[in-house]
Parts: structure tokens; C-alpha cells; sequence
């Protein structure tokens, strides 16, 4: 036996919270959740009880996408993404001079501090792009190490990316295993977050239900939802 499809009386019967959600999503296709709580302009609370109460309704469908990390850039990797690695600016001040540098001088290159220093050029010399003579060092090459410039790129992906931070998965493999090179202990670069991703949309039901509501009336329920108290929605 199938249900009896909505009546208006239905629609009326509808929570303020149920109704400003409702209006909020698309008449066809799916909706990240927090886009539509933007467009609810619903409290995070009356958000999360209005969709309760409208899927009870199996008046809105919810899928779960699979569990996906989040990249965000510590203070340090922000400052990073910002300026460039330590690596970079010293690669950059060696190639910029025209003889080799005396290794007693590179604590006094440009825009890093002394124990950014010896880290920096350790860096450097591993990837081959440093050459270090007679107490000297000279860059190699015409570009820092690709390792140092894809680096640079995630941390810049992830500032750009805003506080949701940037999906690890969604990097090329070489650059998520750079990603998680840097996440964790003092001096991280990135911090990772799992979460899950969920869309909504409306089922039948309730594009069926959001066709009675009255024409604007979504309007000022969004102020009404959110002047109720979360003990108002017990």
C-alpha cells in the first residue's frame, strides 16, 4: 500500500523550521548540506531539527558521499603558503648571486630566521640543488627542487581553499603523499580533517509539500525558525 500523496492541509500543518528548509531547496537535484543551510538562514540547531523532522516526512532524501580528508594550513603553514617555503627564498637568494655565498653568512638570508636556516639548506643539498665547496654554497639548477615547488602548491591549495581546506583525495598521488609529509608534530604544516559529505534533496513528497506553500512564504520564516529556543524544539 502506497502512501497518499500530500494535501494542502499537510503543508499547512508544517513546522516554521520544516517550511524555511523546504523553500530553501532546489526543486530538482541535490545540495551540499552547507550550502543549504546557507540559503535556510537557519541556526546550525534548527537547522539540523528542521531536517529531522522532513525526513521523518520522507519529504527530503539525504546520501552520504564517502569519507573525505580536509587539508588546512596551521599558522606556520599559512605563513608558508603566504611567503614561500624556507627552501625556496634561499634557493632563490643563492641563484640570485653571482658568486657562491660563505655558509658563516647564510644566517643572514633574507626573510628567514636562524633555525630556518640549517633545515632549509639541509633540504637543499639532499635534492642536489645546493652545492657546498670549500665553505661555500651555490645553487644548482635554474629552479628549486620539483619537491619544494609542488610542496608550495599544497599548502597554496589549501590556503586558497577557505576553512573547509582542501579534499587530500582530489590532489595527484605524488602531492597527497607530500600533504601528509608535513601533517602532525611541532612544526606541521597542514592539519587534516576526516569528515563526511552529505547532499540533500527533495523526494516526491516534498517537492509535493513545498508546492502548497503559500507564494513567499519562506520570507520571514527564517526570523521566526530562528528566534525559537532550543528548548522550543524539544
Amino acid at each position: 500500500m502506497t502512501d497518499a500523496p500530500p494535501a494542502p492541509a499537510d503543508s499547512a500543518a508544517l513546522h516554521p523550521l520544516e517550511r524555511s528548509l523546504l523553500a530553501a531547496l532546489p526543486e530538482a537535484g541535490s545540495v551540499p548540506e552547507p550550502e543549504a543551510l546557507r540559503a535556510s538562514g537557519l541556526p546550525g540547531d534548527s537547522f539540523r531539527r528542521a531536517l529531522e523532522l522532513l525526513r521523518a516526512r520522507k519529504a527530503v532524501a539525504v546520501e552520504t558521499a564517502a569519507a573525505r580528508t580536509r587539508l588546512v594550513p596551521t599558522g606556520l603553514g599559512k605563513r608558508y603558503a603566504e611567503e614561500g617555503l624556507p627552501e625556496a627564498r634561499m634557493w632563490a637568494h643563492l641563484a640570485g648571486r653571482s658568486a657562491p655565498v660563505a655558509l658563516a653568512e647564510m644566517s643572514a638570508c633574507p626573510g628567514l630566521s636562524p633555525e630556518e636556516v640549517r633545515p632549509a639548506l639541509g633540504v637543499l643539498r639532499k635534492a642536489g640543488a645546493v652545492e657546498i665547496r670549500a665553505g661555500t654554497a651555490a645553487a644548482r639548477g635554474d629552479k628549486p627542487p620539483e619537491a619544494v615547488g609542488m610542496l608550495g602548491r599544497v599548502l597554496r591549495a589549501a590556503l586558497d581553499a577557505g576553512e573547509e581546506g582542501a579534499v587530500l583525495e582530489s590532489l595527484p598521488p605524488e602531492e597527497q603523499a607530500a600533504a601528509r609529509a608535513v601533517c602532525g608534530g611541532r612544526h606541521a604544516l597542514l592539519e587534516s580533517r576526516r569528515a563526511e559529505s552529505r547532499t540533500l534533496s527533495l523526494t516526491d513528497t516534498g517537492r509535493a509539500l513545498r508546492a502548497f506553500l503559500p507564494e513567499g512564504d519562506a520570507g520571514g520564516v527564517a526570523a521566526e525558525a530562528g528566534a525559537l529556543t532550543p528548548e522550543m524544539l524539544r
